[in-house]
């Protein structure tokens, strides 16, 4: 089951979304229905705060590109072996303005060839 609620300070706190979903489709995965029903009822917000579970790169352009949210949530720690031996994502941060990606010396990808 998921719930998607206001969280304004100065109103009510009110569920403006349930989803029930069978055991097998993730967090991830119901994001974008989500997004879709809530710009469908003029209830998108402009910032969605979420758990980790509702993160991944595909939800993060979407959302910022397609829907005009800004997803806010920790990241997921990258189970591989660069985490032990380099930088996982949560090392990185996207400047979605200038469609960058900024690495953890403060470099970023505009003068690379590949974009968001």
């Amino acid at each position: 089951m998921h719930f998607t609620q206001t969280c304004a300070e100065d109103a009510p706190q009110l569920i403006t979304h349930d989803e029930a979903t069978p055991a097998p489709i993730s967090d991830e995965g119901i994001l974008c229905a989500v997004n879709t029903s809530q710009a469908e009822m003029d209830l998108l917000p402009e910032q969605h705060l979420v758990d980790a579970g509702y993160i991944g790169v595909s939800n993060l352009v979407k959302a910022q590109s397609g829907d005009g949210v800004d997803l806010v949530s920790p990241a997921l720690k990258t189970q591989r072996y660069q985490t032990e031996t380099g930088y996982d994502l949560t090392h990185f941060s996207i400047d979605w303005e200038a469609e960058t990606v900024i690495s953890p010396e403060g470099q970023d990808s505009s003068d690379k060839p590949c974009k968001l």
